[in-house]
């Protein structure tokens, strides 16, 4: 004969529903989530373009003062002389430099201003072999 077996003591007593409600549990967590997760992505979505448009706001605002301003013709005349370097008839244009050659600086005849840099010793004894040579 059989000893009494492991289904007859599972199946026996308050067991059943114990094993049944920690099934129930596990399923039920599952189900909660996928949900969550969508919920928990959509919430930082929303808080991101909720940032994003205060952004935009602060930057619309900025614009709308900006175009009131260039409305001015005294901003505009200040923009074209600042930026463009542009003056009226009969002023005298004057640049103030640091002395430090720039190179988009030119000369009032159009070449650049660029120092003349003493020759290097390689290209001074390439010059003395080509005298040489060329005698």
């Amino acid at each position: 004969m059989r000893p009494p077996g492991l289904l007859r003591r599972v199946v026996s007593g308050d067991r059943p529903y114990v094993v049944a409600f920690f099934v129930l549990l596990a399923v039920l967590a599952t189900m909660v989530v996928g949900p969550l997760q969508s919920y928990t992505t959509a919430a930082e979505r929303v808080h991101d373009l909720e940032l994003t448009r205060a952004e935009l706001h602060a930057q619309v605002l900025e614009l709308q003062e900006r175009r009131q301003r260039l409305k001015d013709p005294e901003e505009i005349e200040l923009l074209a002389r600042q930026r463009l370097g542009l003056v009226k008839p009969g002023e005298v244009p004057f640049v103030v430099s640091d002395g430090a050659p720039e190179s988009d600086q030119v000369r009032p005849d159009g070449r650049p201003l660029t120092r003349d840099e003493p020759p290097s010793l390689l290209r001074r004894v390439g010059e003395a072999f080509a005298r040489l040579f060329s005698r």
